[in-house]
């Protein structure tokens, strides 16, 4: 009997992320297009975190400089400009005000020694273990009485540690590499235990979808921490 292979894939991926889809899409499987394409990103490893850094618990490291010059490989007018971008976006969506001062920004990069990582692939057999670098541009509520949002959220009062992010993860492959662009679509609103859900929208040559991750960072004694991540991302069953 033959097997379908990218759907197989996918079975295994939706009963590892407790997922429950009506309907699966058929996988597409031109270069340029992840149609239907899920994964799953992941880090449970220990880190030392960074210093100087009030948000995450040390996850995010640096001005990201080195993540778009090395990682990204932008001249510094390409950097210029996914800055911009950056703000222009958070202004439009957020009605984010960085004059304030009740607003920090900056670029990051997330710390390699999380192995951040590719876990499951629905276009891939088995489990993966592909390298993610993970960086760009970060804004933080400063404020200690918080902000009111405007934009899409207008009205919304968010308290201090509300991040927003945009940003790229970079896929490194034994011969090859893949960049999917990902954005907040949603406040990143931290709670008690200094853990937090991001939810974004994510673009990757011609195909669009959605991620939702979950981090939890941990101290695991004598100064190391756990990121704890768990991000599935789900592209559009069709492409532009």
């Amino acid at each position: 009997m033959k097997i379908n292979v990218s759907l197989t894939a996918f079975s295994v991926f939706m009963i590892f992320s407790n997922l429950v889809y009506s309907d699966v899409p058929k996988v597409n499987n031109h270069v340029d297009c992840s149609a239907g394409r899920s994964l799953v990103f992941s880090s449970v490893s220990e880190f030392i975190p960074a210093e100087g850094t009030f948000f995450t618990n040390g996850l995010f490291s640096g001005d990201g400089l080195d993540f778009q010059e090395n990682v990204m490989l932008r001249s510094a007018a390409e950097i210029s400009e996914h800055r911009m971008s950056a703000i222009k976006y958070f202004e439009e969506r957020f009605g984010i005000s960085f004059e304030s001062g009740s607003i920090f920004f900056n670029g990051f990069e997330v710390m390699p020694e999380i192995e951040y990582h590719v876990m499951l692939d629905s276009m891939k057999r088995g489990i993966r273990n592909d390298e993610i670098q993970d960086g760009g541009w970060i804004a933080v509520v400063a404020d200690p009485n918080g902000v009111t949002l405007g934009g899409q959220f207008n009205g919304l009062r968010v308290p201090q540690g509300t991040m927003f992010v945009y940003g790229d993860y970079k896929i490194n492959k034994r011969n090859r590499s893949e960049v999917i662009a990902y954005k907040s679509n949603k406040p990143f609103i931290p709670q008690f235990d200094g853990s937090f859900i991001a939810s974004f929208d994510v673009h990757s040559k011609n195909s669009y979808g959605k991620a939702t991750a979950t981090i939890s960072p941990k101290a695991s004694g004598n100064g190391f921490m756990t990121a704890n991540i768990k991000n599935v991302v789900q592209f559009d069953s069709n492409c532009l």
